[in-house]
């Protein structure tokens, strides 16, 4: 049985073996050029210390103390270390991404032995942090295909987490930390006789995982200690030190890669977002339905208005609340958008996508979805309330209404940009909406409404002067005209055309403003 057993873990063994791929990319010929490293020979940090602010004593407290790395060309390190040792801010740290709130960072980075910065580093590399943001309504497939797209597939990403001991030995170099400083950083081949130097035989199964305490933290400060004095830090600063010698001799600011065109990562976007909009319900599908019952609410209490004088107000009513509430209900917009512009973080920082193709691409998926939602809105409300059965202002209400849409839409998106929380920025959509309806001339006269909150009125279609008479020459006849209730209600006539141009001017305005707060938000 002894025998057998051994048989059977050599061919277990065997078959682990087999079934990984040990092939090094870099230091062989690969088929595909995209994966082929002829610029970059080297990348290392050197003093690299992260610190924040203790909220007890309100003193700088280290996270990461005095790091030092130093990788070559077809090396893949590993950096190990329990929870809370520092692996992610190292991380962070050397991809220049933000470590925490109000963090220092000291130390520098080099590629090549020459300083970089993100912009740089964006170019020559790319992060998968520790949680990646990935659209739920895409298959895995889909999101792969689209990262593909924006970044046209020349980059290989790589993150492993808990690796088997078969993973594990893959690696070139082990980093490990304890408490943000470094145990050992070296060649994977001498670990276990660094740590038997200076006593510490690496057990086969470990059973002080679960050990805390004054005795664990001494030995800690001993281990680092030992290594810090070692001959393996002195090999690692000498290695530092002679690629900052050779970095004056190289230009990294001159290496580039292949990035997409600008049309061609909004045209991946689009196809990315049109797919999103078909699956995720509460993007459009559930505010369909919202606004169609809306449509039907208010077609049947405003339910086939007569052309007569005690009418009128009824009618001004149901052509205000129409806009209104499609404006306020766009907040339902805020989730949806707050989870595309998470995922627009991610890429951004990986220098995927930038502001302004986000933006576009945004702006022109939203089109063809709102204009259905106030098509459906208005086929609905617009004759069961009885309005004029007229095709051109039948399209002409409908124009308002997806103008108004739009424009609302505009707004979550610049408001969501500026608060990118769930709450803060729903609070936020609804004051600003509820502002512009409290001062736009329809419930408060314009000419009563005070000089302050005069100035923020943004569009003043209306305003609620009524009177149970209308002064007009068709008077004697019991009949009135309608220009004449518009001028009761301060409605200048022939100025459609520019109150078009104004609507648009808001839009773009909102668009403009949601894209410079894109911009100002560095990832």
């Amino acid at each position: 049985m002894p025998q057998a057993s051994d048989n059977l873990h050599q061919h277990a063994i065997s078959s682990v073996t087999n079934c990984i791929d040990v092939t090094d990319l870099e230091k062989t010929v690969p088929q595909d050029g995209d994966l082929v490293n002829d610029a970059i020979y080297c990348f290392d940090w050197k003093n690299l210390t992260v610190s924040v602010g203790d909220r007890n004593t309100k003193q700088s407290l280290p996270i990461l103390l005095d790091s030092h790395g130093y990788v070559e060309a077809g090396e893949m390190l590993a950096i190990m270390g329990p929870s809370g040792a520092g692996k992610t801010t190292l991380l962070n740290a050397i991809a220049h991404r933000s470590v925490a709130a109000s963090a220092t960072v000291e130390g520098q980075c080099l590629v090549n032995g020459r300083p970089t910065d993100l912009q740089q580093l964006r170019y020559l590399s790319a992060y998968v942090g520790q949680e990646d943001a990935l659209i739920g309504s895409l298959t895995v497939r889909e999101i792969m295909s689209f990262a593909a797209g924006l970044s046209l597939a020349s980059r290989t990403k790589a993150s492993i987490h808990q690796p088997s001991t078969a993973t594990f030995n893959l690696f070139d170099k082990l980093c490990l930390l304890a408490k943000g400083e470094t145990c050992y950083f070296g060649k994977l081949s001498e670990t276990e006789n660094h740590f038997a130097s200076v006593g510490y035989n690496m057990p086969h199964v470990n059973t002080d995982l679960a050990r805390q305490g004054d005795a664990t933290y001494l030995r800690v400060q001993r281990i680092a200690h030992v290594w810090r004095q070692g001959r393996l830090a002195a090999e690692l600063h000498q290695d530092i030190g002679n690629s900052t010698s050779r970095g004056m001799q190289s230009d990294i600011s001159m290496m580039r890669t292949d990035r997409p065109a600008l049309l061609d990562t909004i045209v991946v976007l689009l196809h990315r977002a049109w797919i999103k909009a078909f699956r995720d319900v509460i993007a459009y599908g559930i505010r369909g339905v919202m606004y169609l019952g809306l449509a039907i609410l208010m077609g049947t209490v405003f339910l086939r208005l007569k052309d007569r004088q005690a009418d009128i107000f009824p009618y001004t009513n149901a052509i205000f609340f129409g806009g209104a509430f499609m404006s306020f209900m766009a907040v339902a917009y805020v989730p949806a958008f707050l989870e595309d512009l998470h995922t627009f973080r991610k890429e951004r920082a990986n220098g995927l996508v930038g502001p302004l193709a986000f933006n576009i691409a945004n702006f022109i998926i939203g089109l063809p979805f709102m204009f259905m939602i106030c098509f459906v809105f208005s086929a609905v409300e617009y004759f069961l309330t009885g309005f004029r059965d007229n095709a051109d202002a039948f399209f002409r209400f409908l124009m308002w209404l997806f103008l108004d849409l739009v424009a609302a839409e505009s707004l979550v998106v610049l408001l969501s940009t500026i608060f990118p929380v769930f709450v803060v920025a729903l609070a936020a959509t609804a004051f600003a909406n509820g502002l512009w309806t409290c001062v736009d001339g329809f419930l408060v006269p314009l000419d009563i409404l005070n000089p302050f909150w005069k100035t923020t009125s943004i569009i003043k279609l209306m305003s609620s002067q009524y009177y149970c008479m209308y002064q007009d020459s068709l008077n004697a006849q019991g009949k009135f005209r309608g220009t004449a209730v518009l001028g009761s209600l301060s409605i200048k006539t022939g100025l459609q055309s520019y109150w078009i141009a104004y609507m648009i001017a808001i839009i773009v305005g909102y668009r403009v403003l949601a894209y410079l707060a894109l911009w100002a938000r560095k990832c």
